[in-house]
């Protein structure tokens, strides 16, 4: 897996907070629209039930938009919180 995998719906405002997180690290992603039944039953199927879901580049998932930013304070920004 080379780029993030994040699962999407329709207004979401969480998941368009997480796409725009992402592009502003230049991290590319694949989206996952629920609205495709095998995406939806996969999420289903593994007791996720709210979106977004975000995996990163090695396969980990990390949880939703804010599980996300914590990501980033630990990893990509060094501690440091960062305004959007």
């Amino acid at each position: 897996m080379n780029r993030y995998i994040i699962y999407t719906s329709d207004k979401c405002t969480y998941c368009t907070k997480a796409k725009k997180l992402l592009q502003s690290e230049d991290i590319s992603y694949e989206e996952r629209h629920i609205s495709n039944g095998v995406y939806k039953k996969f999420l289903v199927d593994n007791g996720y039930k709210t979106v977004p879901q975000i995996w990163n580049h090695r396969g980990e998932h990390i949880g939703g938009y804010s599980e996300l930013r914590q990501f980033f304070i630990r990893t990509i920004w060094e501690g440091k919180e960062k305004d959007l």
